[in-house]
């Protein structure tokens, strides 16, 4: 895959990771795009995978299939985070999953340690808009 083709997916990706939030055809439409190809995706591109699968569950209206969606995808994004510890992005989804999730699902033990190590390293991320992003959210986090 070309960088600059990745280049564009990965904008692509997070413009319809952000619209997937509050619209649910745009996360299952994220979660399909991500998964025809899953095999070949970096961890970046598999940490919002993970991530759609967490906010899909806040678009399902079934406890059970809220659970299941959101335990595959905080379990998807542990264990890349696991394998790519310095994938700042990766911990930016995570951190801002567990800032979000009720407090009930026990779902928030990373959260001191994630925003540690993004105020380190957020000198390191190159893209402005995603570096101002993490600034954001760490100066002033809002709930979604």
């Amino acid at each position: 895959m070309c960088s600059d083709l990745f280049a564009f997916d990965l904008l692509q990706i997070r413009s319809m990771h952000y619209k997937a939030i509050k619209d649910e055809n745009t996360c299952k439409s994220l979660i399909k795009y991500l998964s025809e190809s899953s095999d070949a995706l970096d961890a970046t591109s598999k940490a919002y995978l993970a991530s759609a699968h967490v906010l899909m569950a806040r678009h399902y209206w079934m406890p059970n299939k809220k659970l299941e969606s959101f335990y595959r995808g905080s379990n998807m994004l542990d264990s890349i985070i696991q394998s790519n510890a310095d994938n700042i992005e990766a911990r930016f989804l995570r951190y801002c999953i567990q800032y979000n999730v009720p407090s009930i699902l026990g779902y928030n033990k990373n959260l001191s340690e994630d925003k540690e190590i993004l105020i380190l390293k957020v000198d390191t991320v190159k893209e402005q808009e995603l570096k101002s992003a993490i600034l954001d959210f760490i100066s002033n986090p809002k709930k979604y």
